[in-house]
């Protein structure tokens, strides 16, 4: 048997980053949220509620890791909880398939942003110029393929916690104060495997596409047509920069 001699079940400095890290982020959070809404001029209208959609998300996935979800891990076993908000009513079975839809649906509005600006920077006449119901076809497409993913990754990770419990019990000598926690989950490493797989694919995948609307938007930029000024293309490529900066 294995002792648990040096676990902290409260690691304080790690939950008080998080707490830290949250209470710095939110004022530019909502800094962010004033200037889309408020301060966006007129010629951004319909740009605007494609970045709220995106502040929206990140602004979410931010508040549920670090004050939400706030997951505490064993490293030394397959073993963790959450000492967070949402705890009081979601088991982290669920937390963690909520931690995928967030970052599933922040890394993809980041590409939506990017992909929608390109859109709205080529010529009207190019053959790259998608139609509106053809953008949000694609768009939907691709959120099913995603959501339906992590669908079936929720129902593979779904496990028997008492039998888990009990061979984790045979392993490890003094366990039992782990499972008083609020919140316990005991993971089976071999169906995690799926979530890094996902993982892999998706950010590969979104990587690929995000760097390929960037440099699209760029060369459209430099085909302008003629009667465009020097001015007015670098106010394009310095929107394009910051939207880089921000993501």
């Amino acid at each position: 048997m294995t002792t648990c001699q040096g676990i902290d079940v409260y690691p304080y400095i790690f939950l008080r980053v998080l707490t830290i890290s949250w209470h710095v982020q939110a004022p530019f959070n909502f800094y962010a949220f004033y200037c889309i809404v408020f301060v966006s001029p007129k010629v951004m209208k319909s740009f605007r509620w494609h970045l709220l959609v995106y502040q929206c998300s990140t602004t979410f996935l931010d508040f549920s890791f670090s004050m939400g979800i706030t997951p505490v891990v064993i490293p030394a076993m397959p073993i963790g909880y959450s000492v967070g908000l949402y705890r009081n009513f979601m088991n982290c079975h669920q937390m963690l398939t909520l931690s995928l839809v967030c970052m599933t649906t922040s890394a993809s509005t980041t590409v939506e942003i990017f992909f929608w600006r390109w859109q709205n920077i080529i010529l009207p006449n190019s053959r790259l110029k998608l139609k509106t119901f053809t953008y949000y076809c694609i768009w939907l497409f691709a959120l099913t393929l995603l959501f339906g993913s992590i669908g079936l990754i929720h129902n593979h990770l779904d496990s028997d916690q008492e039998i888990l419990k009990f061979k984790l019990k045979t392993i490890y000598s003094c366990v039992d104060f782990l499972f008083e926690q609020p919140g316990v989950y005991i993971c089976e490493s071999e169906k995690y495997l799926w979530v890094v797989v996902y993982g892999i694919i998706s950010c590969s995948i979104g990587g690929f596409f995000l760097v390929l609307f960037v440099y699209q938007s760029l060369q459209a930029i430099n085909q302008m047509a003629t009667n465009r000024s020097a001015y007015a293309r670098n106010v394009q490529k310095k929107l394009i920069y910051l939207l880089c900066a921000q993501v």
